[in-house]
């Protein structure tokens, strides 16, 4: 059984005093091999060899397909998810590169350094600072991610998703001799499997999701990295990535906590919400799994009426003033 948990989708938004217009933007490469592949043990070292220079550039992932061989230990380590993320590009062999969601297969080198220059250059209107706290069994998570400027805008109702992912930065095994060294060797998905709503903040705030999981017997718990990125759902584009090992910037700053909680939860026909100090009225949002608005509304009391939405899974956003938080809930047939 996977031992992580999703601590909160908490949503926190502040203002800040955020005045560049755009953030460097770290290409994001998602590899996809086998350990039993001689193909990929041939390439992958020189995919490596490539990386090199450019490591203030870039936030690599590994992932294992089954294919040639099912018995790929670290494509069964995690297969669901494994899984998962290869139907999302369509995988049909390895070794697979994609590069800030696009297929780059360039011969024996898989993605050139020439492809590398031009990219490390290119900025982002959002920028991702990842914080990583180990608490005894547990590893809490933090993903604040600033918006700078405009986002692109997306054609035929486009939403974005925050993924979140554990990797191990270096795992040594396999049947190849000469295949034996694993870099950021994909763990687990801190979001679920098809990524977490994005909801951007207004330009100068930002938004921040809180996370906690518990490493797995095998992994090593020092070398354990979290790689958050978020992606246009349908084009595959990355807009930009962090990771808890990146220099710390100075656009991405602390955000003030909006405390409210909701009740019942499970929710059928009204929702509680608690919002301690806060003054009513304030207003809501509700969004469903997809990031499309569902409800919306100013409250002056505790009660809001979910009674005409579908059941599911949803989220709630409540704005006082210049913040704003939100929570997950499920609205029950």
């Amino acid at each position: 059984m996977r031992h992580f948990t999703l601590f909160s989708f908490l949503i926190l938004l502040s203002a800040s005093n955020i005045s560049a217009q755009s953030a460097k933007k770290y290409i994001l490469l998602e590899q996809f091999s086998n350990s039993f592949c001689s193909i990929c043990a041939n390439r992958i070292p020189q995919f490596r060899s490539n990386l090199q220079g450019f490591e203030n550039d870039y936030h690599l992932i590994s992932f294992f397909a089954p294919s040639p061989y099912p018995a790929c230990i670290y494509y069964n380590a995690n297969k669901p998810q494994n899984d998962a993320r290869i139907s999302y590009y369509g995988v049909q062999g390895t070794p697979s590169v994609f590069v800030n969601g696009s297929r780059v297969n360039q011969g024996s080198s898989i993605v050139p350094v020439a492809l590398l220059e031009e990219m490390s250059d290119d900025t982002s209107p959002i920028e991702l600072a990842v914080s990583k706290v180990n608490n005894g069994n547990s590893v809490d998570i933090t993903v604040n991610v600033a918006t700078l400027g405009e986002l692109p805008v997306l054609p035929g109702g486009g939403s974005y998703v925050l993924h979140t992912i554990v990797v191990e930065t270096l795992v040594v095994g396999g049947p190849l001799p000469n295949y034996q060294n694993h870099h950021n060797v994909f763990r687990t998905m801190l979001t679920p499997n098809s990524g977490a709503p994005f909801l951007a903040a207004n330009a100068g705030e930002e938004v921040s999701y809180t996370f906690s999981f518990q490493p797995e017997a095998g992994w090593n718990a020092d070398s354990l990295v979290v790689i958050a990125f978020v992606q246009e759902v349908t084009t595959k584009n990355i807009l930009n990535s962090g990771s808890n090992v990146d220099p710390i910037s100075s656009s991405v700053r602390e955000t003030e906590k909006l405390s409210f909680s909701i009740s019942p939860n499970p929710a059928n026909e009204f929702l509680r919400v608690n919002m301690g100090d806060i003054i009513y009225p304030v207003d809501f949002q509700i969004f469903d799994l997809n990031a499309r608005l569902v409800q919306s509304g100013r409250i002056s009391a505790e009660l809001i009426d979910i009674s005409k939405i579908s059941s599911g899974q949803y989220w709630i956003s409540i704005r006082s003033g210049n913040k704003s938080g939100v929570l997950p809930f499920i609205k029950t047939p």
